[in-house]
């Protein structure tokens, strides 16, 4: 069966359907791991779904006060999209390279939208990367 490695970033909204992705993935007998922040170790592991780290801006967040003042900044109307990109692209290199050394040997990676360093590892290893939608409907 297939190694397949998924990157996730975002809101609990964005990593529970990618866990069941997981979990269903990991019933048809595939090899599957999940890459995010370490703010969702915990729910990923306690799913019995490996988990890696990917360092991101997104590592600092860990208290209900500094999650809620960041969502009320990328939720802002006006300045919300600016506000994701720049947490996502401070430590861009750290994705990357931590992106880089997860791939080794998957056959497959499945990237969340917020995953920004996910389609360049997999355009330079040559590894096959897909959204959630199009893998749930192939495999």
């Amino acid at each position: 069966m297939a190694r397949i490695l998924i990157t996730c970033f975002g809101s609990y909204g964005d990593l529970y359907p990618y866990i069941a992705l997981a979990k269903s993935l990991q019933q048809r007998g595939h090899d599957v791991a999940i890459c995010s922040t370490t703010l969702y170790q915990t729910q990923i592991e306690a799913e019995g779904v490996p988990f890696i780290h990917l360092r991101s801006n997104l590592d600092h967040y860990t208290t209900p006060t500094t999650i809620r003042e960041f969502l009320q900044r990328i939720f802002d109307p006006v300045k919300g999209g600016e506000h994701i990109t720049r947490e996502m692209m401070a430590r861009i290199e750290e994705t990357y390279t931590d992106t880089l050394n997860a791939v080794a040997g998957v056959d497959l990676v499945i990237s969340h939208p917020l995953a920004y360093a996910t389609p360049l590892v997999c355009r330079k290893q040559n590894i096959p990367c897909s959204g959630q939608v199009f893998l749930a409907t192939v495999l």
